[in-house]
């Protein structure tokens, strides 16, 4: 049995870890053309290494979810790594929906901010040619 500040310990390591891998990956994916995929990637690597489950029935701790589920792919084969694979995959499906959703919202976003960029350049247009056209008409006699 691992003590608390073992198990805290051991987490921490792992989070460092998992952190410097995704900019690891964050760096690699900027390669990837199309901000698209290179998002969905990089979300990918995300819930691979940040998804958490129970690392058995009568174990209390939490475990990285991908750990279990090659550990108990290789211990036990491939039908036990449903047990935390299907977890994963829950996650994944579910972050995914999330950064679609969100992508499209900073769309949206952007778009009504390049429109509202576009109104305010007419209207300054606009009232150049009017104090144009009555500096012109003042200056005539």
């Amino acid at each position: 049995m691992v003590t608390s500040q073992g198990y805290l310990l051991g987490w921490a390591v792992y989070l460092v870890g998992a952190v410097g891998l995704m900019v690891c990956w964050w760096r690699i994916s900027l390669g990837i053309p199309q901000f698209q995929w290179r998002f969905f990637s990089r979300v990918v690597v995300g819930v691979l290494l940040l998804t958490p489950y129970y690392g058995g029935p009568e174990q209390a701790e939490w475990a990285p979810a991908l750990v279990i589920t090659l550990l108990e792919g290789v211990f036990y084969g491939p039908e036990a790594m449903l047990r935390a694979g299907v977890p994963i995959l829950v996650t994944l499906l579910c972050a995914v929906l999330v950064s679609v959703l969100a992508q499209l919202g900073w769309h949206r976003y952007q778009e009504r901010l390049q429109q509202r960029e576009r109104e305010v350049v007419q209207e300054d247009e606009r009232q150049a040619l009017l104090r144009e056209s009555a500096e012109q008409s003042a200056g005539t006699p």
